[in-house]
């Protein structure tokens, strides 16, 4: 039989010392953010028909180019008319509406094939903003205003005006 080893009041390293964490928590507001940066990377891809992004590190924090910016806007803004919808002309109908709108045309509106934008979306770049928000008060069917994903590379510096609908 083997004997217990005696008892001297002493208390094992393992028993004494602390205890790591069951789980690594972020705060809610970094898991968004980390959620937000993925998402806009991965629209980044749909939109430019590129690779899904691998998670490799850069990866979401270049995903988009939001700035707080002013709310206000004084000029003309240059848009770029692109037809994500099924209906032929869509963005020509578009584009002659912003034309009466008083907005300056960047270039001929074009398709633009992608399963990532669900609804009309006017794209900007940091510093448009207000900008973005004047066209897509104007788009017929209404749009929503969102930061120009980094590897969105149509339209130049105009702002993006992307439909589906009228």
């Amino acid at each position: 039989m083997i004997a217990a080893p005696p008892v001297t009041g002493r208390r094992s390293p393992l028993i004494d010392a602390p205890h790591p964490p069951t789980a690594l928590r972020l705060p809610h507001r970094a898991l968004g953010a980390l959620s937000l940066a993925a998402s806009a990377a991965l629209l980044t891809a749909c939109v430019n028909d590129g690779p899904v992004p691998d998670g490799s590190a850069g990866t979401a924090a270049a995903a988009t180019s939001s700035v707080d910016e002013p709310a206000t806007f004084s000029g003309t803004p240059t848009v770029c008319v692109l037809n994500a919808g099924g209906t032929t002309g869509l963005g020509a109908t578009v584009n002659a509406a912003m034309t009466r709108a008083g907005f300056t045309i960047a270039e001929e509106p074009t398709n633009l094939v992608t399963s990532a934008v669900v609804e009309n979306t006017v794209f900007y770049r940091a510093g448009q903003r207000a900008e973005a928000q004047q066209v897509a008060d104007a788009v017929p069917g209404g749009a929503q205003v969102q930061p120009r994903p980094a590897g969105f590379t149509r339209c130049g510096d105009a702002v993006a005006v992307v439909v589906l609908s009228a």
